[in-house]
């Protein structure tokens, strides 16, 4: 039986191969007279629209030739290109004969144009990275090669100290999501399970600063505990969120994903299950090596990391905190899921909020409370109208959740009390900077004993955009409820050709 499933099988692959030889033998003799010729625009656009990766496992291994030495010799890739055909040559397997080709690639681009191929390396919208090509694909002496490379021309890109742009490095679940309290996911309980934090989308578009839609570039990475077991099995489920979140217009932008070790992840397991305190100190580790790791491809910019205090990411910020300036991030902003007696450490010694605000960990409940803690410390020059954005949709969002999640309706009080809290403080901070004031976050409570309940929620909406019209000063100028679908279809016509 196996042996007429598989003869099938390489029957229809013959015949599959057989059909596309024309169209293959059409454009490797059009990719030839390009090349010939120097027609460097048709080449580029040839390569941007075709599906690469089939070209170059189907084609002989001239045409590869052709692309990666005799094109670079004279000059007639550009950088996108350039990452179209490494990411094509990851896809179909790095041998120890294309790992000389995507050596060839990298090394032809310096300063600006490196970071461009980076930066489309890591906007494909798959599992397939920058990180990944470099720390699992290639072996030594490439590897040694080509991070020397990267990290020369990143420093040199560095103008007095000052960063090209800030990279956002970010757990996902209790941190992106509420993971409703589900084992093993998570612990927080005070939201519906998977619902996205309100604030969160906002606080990454205020940081995101160098973010245009126009270029490749995904400056958001989610730095995951959910290991990589085959090919792109345990990371398609969060990129199908990330989709459909993009295409909401919830995030700007299609992060990349740095995900994490099948083995260390089972230890965790394992070790919880003997209720071991310290389950969760390997994860943490390991989730500092990526990130030092990561650094180490992106000298040019600055990081910050977003994690939770339930599991390892307080203990990994410490050990970011900890590193040698180049690899210590601007902030690291830990969400308080539970109580910080109980969140792994580096130390046995009762942690202090305002000792690790010093060392830069910032604590939070709300990403209210996240962005006012950047305000306060002065960091990545957060302006009071970033604060005032954040609290805004903040607002916005967790009314919107109140609708959208019924069965909630009457758990919605730790975090309204938490949120509530936050926009207090935040409050006078707008009013002293002549913004105007924060809407009153209406009590669920309240809004229950309604006539027609939540319907006063829709009421101060469109109280507010009348109010906008008639303020010189925007109200909000949140960007995930404002993104233009242009920009939406150039960022997704970029994925598309990669």
């Amino acid at each position: 039986m196996a042996g007429i499933i598989l003869s099938t099988w390489l029957l229809q692959e013959a015949l599959e191969l057989r059909r596309h030889t024309p169209a293959r033998a059409m454009i490797q003799s059009m990719i030839d007279r390009m090349v010939a010729h120097d027609q460097k625009h048709l080449l580029n656009e040839l390569l941007q629209a075709i599906d690469v990766p089939t070209l170059l496992l189907c084609g002989p291994r001239t045409l590869q030739e052709r692309l990666t030495e005799d094109a670079l010799k004279k000059h007639l890739l550009e950088p996108f290109t350039k990452a179209i055909l490494v990411n094509g040559l990851q896809k179909v397997g790095i041998t120890s004969y294309r790992s000389q080709a995507v050596r060839r690639l990298v090394l032809s681009c310096r300063g600006a144009e490196l970071t461009v191929l980076k930066s489309a390396l890591d906007s494909t919208g798959d599992y397939f990275n920058l990180h990944k090509l470099i720390y699992r694909d290639l072996r030594e002496p490439v590897r040694s090669e080509l991070l020397a490379h990267l990290q020369k021309e990143a420093v040199d890109l560095r103008i007095d100290g000052h960063s090209v742009g800030l990279k956002i490095l970010s757990d996902i679940d209790d941190t992106v999501a509420c993971s409703g309290g589900s084992f093993p996911a998570g612990r927080d309980k005070r939201l519906p399970k998977k619902m996205i934090y309100p604030g969160f989308a906002t606080l990454l578009r205020e940081l995101d600063s160098s973010f245009t839609p126009s270029e490749p570039c995904s400056n958001v990475v989610f730095l995951s505990a959910r290991p990589h077991i085959y090919k792109d099995v345990s990371e398609q489920r969060t990129f199908r969120m990330v989709q459909q979140l993009f295409q909401q217009q919830v995030l700007h932008t299609i992060p990349s994903m740095l995900a994490g070790s099948l083995g260390i992840g089972f230890g965790a397991l394992v070790k919880l299950c003997f209720c071991n305190s310290n389950a969760w100190e390997e994860v943490g580790r390991y989730k500092h090596t990526v990130f030092q790791q990561y650094t180490c491809l992106y000298r040019e910019y600055d990081f910050i990391f977003c994690g939770d205090n339930g599991q390892g990411d307080l203990l990994a910020g410490q050990l970011m905190m900890q590193g040698p300036d180049e690899d210590r991030p601007v902030a690291v902003l830990i969400h308080e899921v539970i109580p910080l007696a109980k969140s792994l450490s580096l130390s046995s010694e009762e942690l202090d909020p305002l000792k690790l605000s010093a060392q830069g960990i910032h604590l939070h409940k709300t990403y209210v409370g996240a962005a006012l803690a950047l305000h306060r410390a002065d960091l990545l020059s957060f302006s009071v109208q970033q604060l005032a954005n954040v609290a805004r949709c903040a607002q916005d969002d967790f009314d919107t959740s109140r609708v959208m999640y019924p069965e909630w309706i009457h758990n919605w009080e730790m975090f309204e009390d938490a949120l509530s809290a936050d926009l207090r403080t935040v409050g006078p901070l707008l009013l002293a900077a002549g913004l105007p004031p924060l809407r009153c976050l209406e009590c669920t409570n309240t809004l229950l004993k309604e006539e027609e309940p939540f319907s006063s929620i829709f009421q101060l909406g469109t109280n507010s955009s009348d109010e906008e019209e008639s303020q010189e000063a925007p109200i909000c100028s949140c960007h995930h409820h404002t993104s233009s679908d242009s920009s939406d279809e150039e960022i997704l016509s970029l994925q598309h050709r990669l």
